[in-house]
Protein backbone atom coordinates (compact mmCIF):
# COMPACT_ATOMS: atom_id res chain seq x y z
CA UNK A 1 0.00 0.00 0.00
CA UNK A 2 1.17 3.00 -0.98
CA UNK A 3 0.73 6.62 1.82
CA UNK A 4 -1.09 8.22 -0.38
CA UNK A 5 -3.72 4.88 -0.80
CA UNK A 6 -4.51 5.21 2.78
CA UNK A 7 -7.85 7.06 3.96
CA UNK A 8 -8.49 5.48 7.69
CA UNK A 9 -11.49 4.41 8.85
CA UNK A 10 -12.41 4.35 12.33
CA UNK A 11 -14.48 1.65 13.76
CA UNK A 12 -14.67 3.15 16.99
CA UNK A 13 -12.78 5.41 19.89
CA UNK A 14 -13.19 4.52 23.03
CA UNK A 15 -11.94 5.78 26.75
CA UNK A 16 -12.16 3.88 29.45
CA UNK A 17 -10.13 1.55 32.17
CA UNK A 18 -8.80 -1.71 31.40
CA UNK A 19 -9.99 -4.73 34.54
CA UNK A 20 -6.63 -5.18 36.67
CA UNK A 21 -6.76 -9.00 35.59
CA UNK A 22 -4.59 -9.41 32.56
CA UNK A 23 -6.39 -11.25 29.66
CA UNK A 24 -4.95 -12.09 26.27
CA UNK A 25 -6.23 -10.71 23.18
CA UNK A 26 -6.01 -10.55 19.77
CA UNK A 27 -6.78 -7.74 17.70
CA UNK A 28 -9.01 -8.13 14.49
CA UNK A 29 -8.22 -4.49 13.33
CA UNK A 30 -5.90 -2.14 13.79
CA UNK A 31 -5.43 -0.18 17.09
CA UNK A 32 -3.93 2.47 18.77
CA UNK A 33 -3.99 2.70 22.40
CA UNK A 34 -2.55 6.02 24.13
CA UNK A 35 -2.14 5.95 28.23
CA UNK A 36 -3.37 8.74 29.68
CA UNK A 37 -2.74 7.45 33.32
CA UNK A 38 -1.30 4.23 34.54
CA UNK A 39 1.57 2.08 35.23
CA UNK A 40 2.58 -1.41 33.86
CA UNK A 41 3.39 -3.64 30.87
CA UNK A 42 2.15 -5.11 27.83
CA UNK A 43 2.56 -7.89 25.78
CA UNK A 44 2.88 -7.50 21.85
CA UNK A 45 2.94 -10.80 20.08
CA UNK A 46 5.13 -12.11 23.09
CA UNK A 47 7.43 -9.34 23.48
CA UNK A 48 7.19 -7.47 27.19
CA UNK A 49 6.81 -3.04 26.92
CA UNK A 50 6.26 -0.68 30.05
CA UNK A 51 3.56 1.31 30.15
CA UNK A 52 3.78 4.75 31.74
CA UNK A 53 1.17 7.72 31.79
CA UNK A 54 1.56 9.18 28.14
CA UNK A 55 2.38 5.77 26.04
CA UNK A 56 1.29 5.35 23.21
CA UNK A 57 0.85 2.17 21.22
CA UNK A 58 -0.10 1.13 17.75
CA UNK A 59 -0.47 -2.59 15.66
CA UNK A 60 -1.96 -3.83 12.93
CA UNK A 61 -4.70 -6.47 12.97
CA UNK A 62 -3.76 -9.71 13.89
CA UNK A 63 -1.78 -8.96 16.86
CA UNK A 64 -1.88 -10.42 19.83
CA UNK A 65 -1.22 -8.04 23.16
CA UNK A 66 -1.88 -8.65 26.92
CA UNK A 67 -2.30 -4.87 29.13
CA UNK A 68 -0.76 -5.88 32.50
CA UNK A 69 -1.88 -2.39 34.64
CA UNK A 70 -0.31 -2.36 38.20
CA UNK A 71 -3.30 0.00 39.49
CA UNK A 72 -6.07 3.06 38.21
CA UNK A 73 -5.20 3.59 34.46
CA UNK A 74 -7.27 5.40 31.55
CA UNK A 75 -6.82 4.61 28.06
CA UNK A 76 -7.85 6.23 24.70
CA UNK A 77 -8.35 3.54 21.97
CA UNK A 78 -8.71 3.98 18.36
CA UNK A 79 -9.79 0.68 16.30
CA UNK A 80 -9.54 0.81 12.94
CA UNK A 81 -8.30 0.33 8.79
CA UNK A 82 -5.99 2.38 6.62
CA UNK A 83 -8.78 2.15 3.86
CA UNK A 84 -12.49 2.08 4.11
CA UNK A 85 -12.11 -1.49 2.35
CA UNK A 86 -13.00 -3.15 5.52
CA UNK A 87 -16.02 -1.08 7.35
CA UNK A 88 -18.26 -3.69 5.82
CA UNK A 89 -16.64 -6.51 8.40
CA UNK A 90 -18.44 -5.60 12.22
CA UNK A 91 -16.82 -8.79 13.30
CA UNK A 92 -13.99 -7.18 15.64
CA UNK A 93 -13.56 -8.47 19.23
CA UNK A 94 -15.30 -6.48 21.70
CA UNK A 95 -13.04 -4.73 24.31
CA UNK A 96 -13.62 -5.67 27.71
CA UNK A 97 -13.51 -2.52 30.05
CA UNK A 98 -13.84 -1.77 33.41
CA UNK A 99 -16.27 1.42 33.48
Amino acid sequence: MKLLEITPYLRIILRYSLIQKPIDSYSMDNRLFYVRKGEGKVYINGERHTIAPDSLFLWQRGTAYRFDFKGANDVISLNFDYTPESSNINDSLPIIFDG
